[in-house]
Parts: structure tokens; C-alpha cells; sequence
């Protein structure tokens, strides 16, 4: 089976690459490098190429037996910040991935939306956060295709995180990893109660992986199988990573630029096409920060942010 991956030098591209290349699959990777981390893509055992999942894949395509597409620019207050180079970037690669499923009917094509798409967002100017819209819309033409007949499984993640992350974004992991080992104060949004549903990349791929080749058609929302307020999860960042510096920092309550009221509205999706299949996934979350932790001591010269 030929398994092309958009993508595949990010968090998610690159560990269901690896889940398919140790199952034997020819895999091909595509990643322009813009925000997948080159470290994962030179690590990756298979046929790749460095091109822009925005131009010509057509050829890629038709070799093809599955398409699944990771290449997305991510961080919802990044996103929100840069809101033109994100959603043009992004729907661009979709609506690529749409011509071709046109004209290559016989292909399983797999998409992924967000947690986001459940929820409505406000900021202080009352504005809809755009990150979870544009995940809106991938659900909703992917299932008006999925009545037309296509083989479509979109792929709903929530907060996954592990080894291969880009450590650059301002998300929580990747924060408080910064922060423990630069030995700098631990940055908690407001008063850190706010709860968040994690899940290990590693236990992720391996259920997507198998959701791809064997799983029907609709949305799967995929998630951890437990919550942890923020601020709870600066405590542990701290304790464990105290045993790897030798140095326990202090956590800093802020108020971020771009401040999330705590206002949440369902976002009533269209999916009378797509039955959602809910998956919670156990992992330990002590075991995942420690090796995030790991991870991020041995990657932060990579990333330059020693």
C-alpha cells in the first residue's frame, strides 16, 4: 500500500510516518520545512521530498493509494495573530487536495481538524476565533464529499504532544519545556484552572494509523483519556523537570495579548453525512512530560533556543 503524507516533517506527519514505516507501507513524504522541524525529516526512513504541498501534487497523488494531509501551519494564538498567512496557507493546501480528489476518485483521502471546531472563542473585541472556523470548514466539505460518495476521514486530535514537536510555538508543552530548562519563571494564563485534554503523539499515531487503513468513512475525535487544569500541569512540569536540571523554577500568572475569555458556545457542525466516533486514548501523563522534557534538552540546540 503507497501512503503519501503532506506534512510529514511535523509532530503528527512525522510519528504516522514512522507507524507506517515499521509496519513495512511505502511511504512518501512532502514538507516544504516551513514549520516542520528538518531534524524529524532527516530521521525519516523513507522516499521524501522537500516541495510545497501547495503546488502540482497531482503526480504524488495518482501514486498514491491514501493521502493523508498534516501540512498545515498550527498554533491557535499564532494563527490568530497571522490569520492571513495561516488561512490562506492552509485552505490553499486543502482546496489542492480537493482538486484532486475530483479527479482521483479511487484514493482515501484523510484530513484533520481541531478540537476547536466544538467551541467559540472570544476575545475582548467579541471576534470568532478564525483557527477553529477554518477547522469548521474542512469538516463540512468533508462531509458533503463524503455524501457524494468519496472516501473522506477527517481526523479530530486534541492537544497531542511528544517527541518531534515544534518547539518554537507558544502552545503549553513546548512553553513550560522552555521554561523549565532555560530555568525561567513557568508562564500560566490568568489563573491557570482552565482545563486541558492531552494526549501522547506516540499513542495518537498508532490509533490514527489504524483508524486510516481499517476505519469507515466520518470524523473520529480523537483525544486523551483524562483532563488536567493548567496550572496543575505546571506543578508537574516543575517537579519533574527539577530532577533533570537540579532547579525548580516559579510559576508567573499572565494575561496574554490575545486574552480567551472563558465563554464557550458548541459550534453546531452540519454532519448529518458523518457519524463522529469518539475515541479516548490512556496514556501517562508523568511518563509524557518526562520524555517531552528529554526531548526538548536534546533539541533545543537544534531549534537554536538554548
Amino acid at each position: 500500500m503507497n501512503i503519501l503524507i503532506l506534512g510529514g516533517a511535523g509532530l503528527i506527519g512525522y510519528n504516522l510516518a514512522e507507524v507506517y514505516i515499521n509496519k513495512g507501507y511505502n511511504v512518501l513524504v512532502i514538507d516544504n520545512l516551513s514549520s516542520g522541524w528538518k531534524y524529524n525529516y532527516k530521521l525519516l526512513k523513507c522516499d521524501k521530498i522537500i516541495y510545497d504541498a501547495r503546488e502540482d501534487i497531482s503526480k504524488y497523488v495518482e501514486w498514491s493509494d491514501i493521502v493523508v494531509n498534516c501540512a498545515e501551519l498550527l498554533g491557535v494564538e499564532e494563527y490568530v495573530n497571522n490569520a492571513d498567512v495561516y488561512l490562506s496557507n492552509n485552505l490553499m493546501v486543502v482546496f489542492n487536495i480537493l482538486a484532486n480528489i475530483r479527479r482521483y476518485s479511487n484514493k482515501r483521502y484523510v484530513m484533520f481538524s481541531s478540537s476547536a471546531v466544538r467551541r467559540l472563542y472570544f476575545n475582548k473585541a467579541n471576534a470568532i476565533n478564525i483557527y477553529g472556523l477554518e477547522k469548521q470548514i474542512v469538516e463540512l466539505v468533508g462531509s458533503k464529499l463524503k455524501k457524494e460518495g468519496y472516501d473522506i476521514i477527517i481526523i479530530r486530535p486534541n492537544n497531542v504532544v511528544g517527541v518531534g514537536q515544534n518547539m518554537i510555538l507558544r502552545s503549553v508543552f513546548p512553553s513550560f519545556a522552555r521554561a523549565v530548562l532555560n530555568k525561567n519563571c513557568l508562564p500560566v494564563y490568568g489563573d491557570g484552572r482552565q482545563k486541558r485534554i492531552f494526549v501522547d503523539v506516540e499513542v495518537f499515531s498508532k490509533c490514527v494509523a489504524n483508524i486510516i487503513i481499517n476505519g469507515s468513512p466520518g470524523i473520529y475525535d480523537v483525544k486523551g483519556d483524562k483532563s488536567i487544569e493548567v496550572l496543575e500541569l505546571a506543578k508537574l512540569f516543575i517537579s519533574i523537570g527539577g530532577k533533570i536540571t537540579g532547579y525548580t523554577p516559579e510559576i508567573k500568572h499572565v494575561i496574554p495579548k490575545m486574552w480567551l475569555k472563558n465563554k464557550r458556545e458548541e459550534l453546531k457542525i452540519l454532519d448529518e453525512f458523518s457519524k463522529l466516533v469518539n475515541v479516548k486514548l490512556r496514556y501517562d501523563l508523568s511518563n509524557l512530560i518526562e520524555k517531552f522534557l528529554l526531548y526538548a534538552k536534546r533539541s533545543m540546540n537544534e531549534w537554536k533556543l538554548g
